[in-house]
């Protein structure tokens, strides 16, 4: 299922990612967050208490987010596994649009729904 950011809208600041995104489901939570030093991580059992599974850097250009693994279990770390979206934030909900991911992981994960309940 992919959710549709419209190309006609302005672009977001590049701020807007900051913070932690929220997937919530009956038994789990899956935690995306973006930090300030320019790395994210991935916690796909946020309820477990434990560190994050995956931890990478990403950048920010023109209303688009470029992501690269670097560590984790569940990490797509290949030289070539760069994931590319557009992102929108809309009432603290982000939502994420497919440009290319070469890691299937990753772009089932950001493709699934949107993100919401933002924490900063």
């Amino acid at each position: 299922m992919a959710y549709l950011v419209s190309n006609c809208e302005s672009k977001e600041p590049e701020d807007a990612l900051i913070g932690k995104w929220v997937y919530e489901f009956p038994d789990n939570n899956i935690m995306l967050e973006f930090k300030t030093d320019g790395t994210y991580g991935v916690d796909t059992h946020s309820n477990d208490e434990r560190p994050e599974e995956i931890i990478g850097v990403y950048k920010v250009k023109e209303g688009e987010v470029t992501m690269k693994d670097s560590l984790g279990m569940g990490a797509c770390n290949q030289a070539d596994q760069i994931g590319n979206y557009t992102f929108k934030v809309k009432e603290d909900t982000l939502y994420l649009q497919l440009i290319q991911d070469k890691c299937d992981g990753r772009k089932r994960l950001m493709m699934t729904k949107p993100f919401g309940l933002r924490m900063k």
